[in-house]
This record gives structure tokens, C-alpha cells and sequence, in this order.
């Protein structure tokens, strides 16, 4: 990421989610908060989801895609694609409506998902199509 994209990022939203209750979302939100504390950027509010991903609604995600709208947020960080969404269609769902909010996405593990920058938002696109 270069210094004017990270410029540009001061505010965000911790998005995490499991598939069962029986699971915690600890480990990812440990990641995830260390990840923006190294940037620098301010933490708006945590969002998390109990639920597998083949449910369409998803409370947690929801409320981020509503900071997204309402201009709260510059950008949305999550563990990993996998956390955020399983199939193409969710995940373009899921984009557009980051990207018509002027927010990006950013993935921990996965430093080439990161709309923030040109590369980052090229190889969104060309894993979203494969």
C-alpha cells in the first residue's frame, strides 16, 4: 500500500464471522486489530456473525454495509476471503455495495485482496471471475 492510499484509510470496520455457535471469532479479531493498530487507523465498530455463509442474511455484515452508506467507515478488514463470503455472486454483491460507499476491503492473510489499491483491486477482480 502506498502512503497516499494508507492516507486515505483513517477509519474502519472489523468485520469476523464463524459458522457455529460453537466457534469464537477471537482469533480473528486478534488479527485483525493488530493489523489496523500498525496502520494507524481508527476503529469505528467490530462486527461479527455466528452464521455460515449460505445465509444471505447476515446481521453483523449487514450493520457494516450500513457504516458503509452512511459514510462512517474508508474501508472494511477482515481475517480472510473465506470469512467475508464463500460464492462469486455474494461477493460481488458485497463489493458493489463497498465500492458505490467509496469504502474498500482488506484482507489480512491475504495482502492481495486490498481495494485500496490498483493491484489489490485488479486481483479482486480476476479471482472473482475465476
Amino acid at each position: 500500500m502506498t502512503d497516499q492510499q494508507q492516507s486515505t484509510i483513517k477509519t474502519v470496520a472489523i468485520y469476523a464471522r464463524v459458522s457455529t455457535d460453537k466457534q469464537d471469532t477471537d482469533k480473528q479479531l486478534h488479527h485483525v486489530r493488530e493489523f489496523i493498530k500498525a496502520r494507524g487507523w481508527k476503529v469505528y465498530g467490530e462486527y461479527t456473525d455466528k452464521i455460515s455463509t449460505r445465509k444471505a442474511k447476515r446481521p453483523g455484515l449487514a450493520d457494516v454495509e450500513d457504516a458503509a452508506r452512511a459514510g462512517h467507515i474508508d474501508a472494511v478488514v477482515f481475517y480472510s476471503m473465506s470469512r467475508w463470503c464463500r460464492s462469486v455472486d455474494d461477493l460481488l454483491a458485497r463489493a458493489k455495495v463497498l465500492d458505490a460507499a467509496g469504502v474498500y476491503f482488506i484482507s489480512v492473510t491475504e495482502s492481495f485482496i486490498d481495494t485500496s489499491t490498483p493491484a489489490g483491486t485488479l486481483l479482486f477482480h480476476l479471482i472473482a471471475a475465476v
